[in-house]
């Protein structure tokens, strides 16, 4: 009777040692661990910290972020930065009360999709501006309501202005700004 229930806290210590050895360690995945939950907690809900410049968007995400820092929209002169943890940041441009676009970075390890819309857009196109292949939601012909694309395969990178379309032309000189 000894020998199996020493036969068997031995097989599960080996089992428990085996587990953390075979187990993938951040430095074999590149260290990306993208986790949207909140930085206080286990919360589902995001904690966006707004803050007044890019720059200080940038130390709190710990990533650069190339954004216009004036407005390529008259109508929306009023921009304002926001930083989600060390994973999103974005560039508001607003008229005060409402929003007309916003810029956006995320860490999210293979520069796919990081935003929820629920909105079922009429079509979706793949473009290629710059020489990057950019997925194009709208609602309007020549128009974008959420763009998104990566340079490095690690950050996506994005516009989303589903309320107030922009036209390809202004899409473009977003992409070809944006880093």
């Amino acid at each position: 009777m000894k020998n199996k229930s020493l036969l068997m806290i031995l097989g599960a210590a080996a089992f428990l040692v085996l587990t953390f050895v075979i187990m993938p360690h951040p430095e074999s995945t590149g260290g990306c661990q993208v986790n949207m939950t909140s930085p206080f907690g286990n919360g589902g809900t995001p904690m966006w910290v707004d803050l007044d410049r890019l720059e200080q968007c940038e130390t709190a995400a710990g990533f650069e972020f190339t954004a216009p820092e004036e407005p390529l929209w008259a109508e929306y002169p009023d921009v304002s930065c926001r930083v989600y943890t060390n994973q999103t940041i974005e560039v508001i441009y607003s008229n005060g009360e409402t929003v007309g676009y916003t810029l956006s970075k995320a860490n999210t390890c293979n520069g796919s999709s990081f935003y929820d819309i629920k909105h079922d857009f009429k079509s979706m196109n793949t473009k290629q501006i710059g020489g990057i292949d950019v997925k194009i939601f709208a609602d309007e012909e020549n128009t974008s309501s959420y763009a998104l694309w990566s340079r490095d395969g690690v950050h996506a990178l994005s516009v989303i202005s589903v309320d107030h379309p922009v036209s390809l032309e202004l899409l473009e000189q977003f992409v070809n700004i944006m880093e």
